[in-house]
């Protein structure tokens, strides 16, 4: 197994180049400084924590789990927030320290009467040295109309061992997706009433292969309609997607989608390398794993039919780290390739366009290679469906909090300049930042949450950085975020100056926002965790065995900052959706929302150029419109509809069947 030791001046040169190749963006990476005179920056990606088996065995060689002294004795100035614009609840615990091998999935639902339902990967019983635990499976608990959440839960929802869980609700269904790896087909828990009565948990089967790794989402043209994506046995077969139109009743058959199959579009999808949003009848999925494409397929009539845009194109086709290397101009040097992360998540705003976010990183191998090399992840990357495919903008990296434009990281676990500064958190990648998740709120505003380290933890006793989950937001329809330098430190507001001894992993949040960002996740006092594996002996021997809280938070939305606001001349003047239905047979329509008032024009051509319509709609007013394209007199084939407003256009293309 190949590694990279990088010198502090070659990781210099490589983020150098990482800044300048950013575009659309006033965010800028951050050379990373580290107290080892050499230290390992670069890693062979790592298979995945979790095997085809689906088990795991603890690692024994636990240390002393003494606190070291709170970070307030250290002259340390924090975000302490005195006024708590934030409220926290400790609603589980779990000895299982893993919630995802890559996104966030859907584990916190927020209810329009007020009430929230959250669940997370859970397990009480480590199951001594041989690991396994056999008691794994859902945790869930239920914040009521009154405020008050139910009694932490002891044990799983499910009667059999599962993992890696969602929640949704779908008409008068409240629902949990998770997987058994012993069985073909994924335990589905569902009963009538949120909040009370008891689970029934049935199998949904239609594949010959054991089926792992779900995400889950819920809508539908009425609200009765659940959506799943799945990943195959090992990450070796194909990208499954299933849904049920009668609140969990029925489902189809696992198949993929026609726009996105093995050997085609992708060699082989990773295990959670995936995300899935729903709103309506709209459905948004991205999926995308390291040297591969990051795709967006989405479908407007509650999965029937699909369109695909590749968000980010890599280089190289269908990359074989086993065939292949990133020797692009044939000079006999490995070029380094910007890459996503494997943790590519989506919402779906007001105006159902899709808005994605992603981890980026860059690899590489050389002629003569046996495996794919990455630098540690910096940055997280957004793209919505009114930017250009293959463009993505730096909004977050993590934040400077000593203020010297340095990313300062610590020598590795245990004093040991062999291991890694920061934790291992079963993305198969070592991140600085990393595992996005996304909410909107009525206003159309956006929110980000995402695990960074903290620059100023309190490395005594790990020499490793903790992370915390931090959020940023959106006033401007994307166009400008908060600060990161100034992003929310979920943490640290409530905890304090302690907070710097604390590690607060795999925050998910709820697509619905309203006067609040509500979020829930893990909690613990060691970096890493204890599933971490032979691969990291630090992380695993220093979780080994310990009890981790599960954390809901409430943050009232005007307690994040906003971000440098761009001049009115300068924001947008619409936001476009899709039209829908695409394909379509006579007539589809759009969504255009218009910031101020504007004479829009909506043109309609052929492939050749030719204009085949052209309608002006003179001083629409400020808020939504929808529109209408007639194509009944058209041939079947493909066609360009370009929309203006003021002194901007967008081009989208519909096809007619």
């Amino acid at each position: 197994m190949k590694t990279r030791l990088l010198t502090i001046a070659f990781l210099f040169y490589c983020v150098g180049i990482f800044a300048q190749q950013n575009v659309n963006s006033s965010v800028k990476l951050k050379p990373v400084k580290s107290n080892s005179s050499s230290v390992n920056r670069a890693h062979k990606p790592i298979k995945k924590i979790i095997g085809a088996d689906d088990q795991t065995v603890l690692v024994t060689n636990a240390v002393s789990r003494n606190l070291p002294a709170p970070a307030s004795s250290r002259n340390v100035v924090t975000t302490y927030d005195a006024n708590r614009t934030m409220s926290e609840a400790i609603i589980g615990t779990s000895t299982y320290d893993l919630q995802t091998n890559g996104t966030i999935s859907n584990r916190i639902v927020n209810n329009v009467d007020g009430t929230i339902g959250a669940v997370w990967t859970m397990s009480q019983d480590p199951g001594g040295t041989s690991g396994g635990y056999p008691d794994r499976g859902t945790g869930y608990n239920y914040l009521d109309a009154g405020g008050n959440w139910g009694p932490q839960p002891s044990t799983r929802v499910e009667p059999n061992r599962t993992g890696f869980t969602n929640i949704g609700y779908a008409g008068n269904y409240e629902a949990i997706l998770c997987h058994d790896p012993t069985l073909t087909g994924e335990p589905f828990s569902s009963r009538a009433t949120k909040g009370i009565g008891t689970w029934n948990t049935t199998y949904i089967s239609g594949t010959s292969i054991t089926t792992l790794w779900p995400k889950m989402a819920a809508g539908g043209p009425t609200g009765h309609s659940f959506h799943a994506i799945l990943n195959s046995t090992n990450s070796t077969g194909p990208f499954w997607y299933m849904r049920s139109t009668d609140d969990g009743v029925t489902w189809s058959t696992p198949a993929e989608l026609p726009l996105y199959l093995a050997g085609i579009d992708y060699t082989a999808v990773g295990a959670d390398a995936y995300s899935i949003d729903v709103r309506g009848s709209t459905v948004a999925i991205v999926s995308g794993d390291l040297a591969q494409d990051l795709v967006l397929l989405k479908s407007t009539d509650d999965g029937v039919t699909w369109t695909k845009t590749i968000v980010y194109q890599f280089p190289i086709p269908l990359y074989n780290g086993a065939t292949m290397n990133t020797d692009t101009n044939m000079d006999g040097t490995a070029d380094t390739l910007f890459s996503n992360a494997s943790d590519a998540t989506v919402v779906l705003d007001n105006y159902n366009t899709a808005q994605v976010f992603f981890g980026g990183t860059r690899v590489y191998e050389a002629p003569g290679g046996t495996g794919l090399s990455y630098f540690f992840p910096q940055g997280i990357y957004y793209w919505n469906e009114n930017m250009t495919p293959n463009t993505r903008r730096l909004i977050a990296t993590p934040p400077d909090r000593n203020g010297d434009g340095v990313l300062t990281v610590p020598a590795g676990c245990g004093n040991d300049t062999s291991q890694n500064p920061v934790g291992y958190y079963g993305t198969g990648l070592v991140s600085y930042i990393e595992m996005p998740s996304a909410g909107v709120d009525a206003n159309n505003n956006y929110y980000l949450s995402y695990q960074a380290i903290d620059e100023l933890s309190d490395t005594s006793i790990y020499y490793e950085d903790f992370v915390h989950p931090y959020i940023i937001k959106s006033t401007d329809f994307g166009n400008t975020w908060t600060d990161p330098d100034s992003a929310y430190d979920v943490v640290l507001t409530e905890q304090g100056a302690a907070g710097e001894s604390l590690d607060g992993a795999f925050c998910a949040m709820a697509k619905r926002v309203d006067t609040h960002i509500h979020v829930v996740y893990q909690r613990d006092f060691a970096p890493g965790t204890t599933l971490s594996g032979a691969n990291f002996p630090c992380e695993s021997g220093n979780n080994n065995g310990s009890s981790n809280d599960i954390i809901y938070a409430s943050i009232d939305v005007n307690a994040v900052r906003v971000g440098i606001q761009t001049t009115a001349a300068t924001i947008p003047v619409f936001n476009l959706s899709a039209n829908y239905p695409n394909p379509f047979t006579g007539k589809t329509s759009f969504d255009i929302g218009l910031r101020r008032a504007s004479d829009v024009i909506v043109e309609v051509s052929d492939l050749l150029g030719r204009v085949l319509t052209l309608n002006t709609y003179a001083n629409l007013t400020t808020g939504v419109h929808t529109l209408s394209i007639d194509a009944t007199k058209f041939a079947a084939g493909v066609y360009t509809y370009k929309v203006k407003a003021g002194n901007e256009t967008v081009t989208k293309k519909m096809i007619v069947q």
